[in-house]
């Protein structure tokens, strides 16, 4: 899964000349974009706000299946899978929608013909931290299934959980790309902890930050992992909480546009 800006998403199917001799996902991508294999969502999706739900997907998936029945056995599932209630999908005009049921309705058309590769644009924009989880969820289930997904979002907290690769793009220059691993780095040994209980002195000793409220403490702790849970066992703490430090994806893009002396990335 790769995180792509939208230029590149709107842009994907155009920018290949079908003469050439491209290879991508296994076939020219000119046959892909063509083929049912493929499929978009963009953030602003026009579609024919006379329609309900259930209406606009079944004129979808007559255009995309080479089956009718199963295009509309799989409609009423994935709206349940978008999480679009059936009241509203069957009986409300998508005029009267809001962004989240749209994005909802747009994402259940992209899956219609249960396609090998994905685009993505703003896929959660609109939507409620359920609505935003829901999705997330959604776009990972695609991605065990071994979907090819370009994900896009300006909100790098989403890209940061969901990509595999991320390309930073800035002023239509590539500055950086690799796996999440590469990029923030997983060579730090500095480690966010929380706990309960135990022997606090020698806990102190490996966490001189070590700040206590009643039972809990949490603290910094910079070593082997292995004999900090060794200190925990013989004080018999209950840890809660360790979690690597690294700086997040956010600090990173805003730290090489920065090294570059840029203000911005369009």
């Amino acid at each position: 899964m790769v995180q792509v800006k939208p230029p590149f998403s709107k842009r994907f199917w155009g920018s290949f000349d079908p003469q050439q001799d491209v290879g991508l996902f296994g076939g020219n991508p000119w046959a892909i974009a063509q083929s049912s294999s493929a499929s978009v969502i963009y953030q602003k999706t026009h579609i024919l706000r006379l329609f309900d739900g259930m209406g606009i997907s079944r004129v979808y998936g007559w255009t995309v299946s080479d089956s009718v029945s199963r295009a509309a056995q799989r409609i009423p599932e994935l709206l349940d899978l978008v999480g679009l209630a059936q009241s509203a999908a069957k009986k409300k005009q998508m005029r009267r929608y809001s962004k989240g049921m749209l994005q909802r309705v747009g994402m259940a058309q992209a899956l219609i013909n249960d396609p090998d590769l994905i685009l993505l644009d703003e896929p959660m924009s609109g939507l409620d931290p359920l609505g935003r989880y829901q999705m997330r969820e959604i776009i990972l289930s695609l991605k065990a299934q071994g979907k090819t997904i370009f994900f896009n979002s300006h909100v790098l907290s989403d890209v940061e959980m969901i990509c595999d690769r991320v390309a930073i793009l800035a002023q239509g220059d590539l500055i950086c790309e690799g796996t999440i691993d590469e990029l923030l780095g997983t060579n730090t040994e500095v480690y966010q902890i929380r706990g309960r209980g135990g022997d606090l002195e020698s806990l102190r000793q490996l966490m001189p930050d070590l700040d206590i409220q009643a039972d809990y403490w949490h603290g910094e702790y910079q070593g082997d992992p292995e004999k900090l849970l060794h200190v925990l066992h013989q004080g018999r703490a209950q840890l809660l909480k360790m979690d690597l430090v690294r700086q997040s994806l956010e600090e990173f893009f805003i730290q090489q546009l920065r090294d570059r002396g840029l203000r911005n990335s369009s």
